[in-house]
């Protein structure tokens, strides 16, 4: 990275921070603050590296870029990376139609625009895809470890000994049996 890639990461990361703060929101899911903090500036200098932009607007890029990942609620560090690439893929398909409807743009132009903004909602519908598979994969997951552990708490609680002397109730049980039939 040259000097001027450097100072514009630099600058992305300190309003990202700044952003959150004022916004005051908690980071989603596994994500250290840091890292959704980075996830945050890629998006931006993703964006401000092709257009030129006010402070502004950057704020406000950013404040929508924060917003937009929360509610992506990635859980870790791959699925945040995925989030970042729907967001800024996103930028991509808007610019596309956007250039594709414009007259002043000779046809050919337009139709080539329009044939890259195809290519990036097929690249976006397939990370959405993704993205929502690792999410239902993260919930099957997490349903099946409450599931496992709400089974174990109801063995540990039927298995509760109440003497000392025996191990489980199926042990007391055939003790108590014995013990009635042997006082008869």
């Amino acid at each position: 990275m040259d000097d001027d890639e450097i100072k514009l990461h630099e600058e992305a990361y300190s309003r990202a921070v700044a952003l959150f703060d004022e916004i005051a929101l908690e980071v989603p899911g596994g994500l250290s603050r840091e890292g959704f903090l980075k996830l945050v500036m890629q998006a931006a200098v993703c964006r401000w590296s092709v257009l030129p932009m006010s402070r502004e607007e950057r704020d406000n890029y950013i404040r929508a870029v924060i917003i937009s990942l929360i509610d992506l609620s990635p859980a870790n560090a791959l699925e945040g990376m995925l989030a970042v690439q729907i967001l800024t893929n996103h930028e991509v398909i808007v610019a596309c139609h956007s250039r594709a409807l414009n007259q002043s743009e000779l046809p050919i132009h337009r139709d080539a625009t329009q044939k890259h903004a195809i290519k990036a909602m097929e690249t976006s519908m397939k990370q959405m895809i993704t993205l929502q598979g690792m999410i239902e994969r993260r919930q099957l997951n997490m349903k099946s470890a409450k599931t496992l552990d709400r089974q174990h708490a109801e063995r540990l609680s039927y298995n509760e000994p109440t003497d000392p002397n025996v191990r489980d109730r199926s042990e007391k049980s055939v003790l108590s049996a014995n013990l009635e039939t042997s006082k008869k």
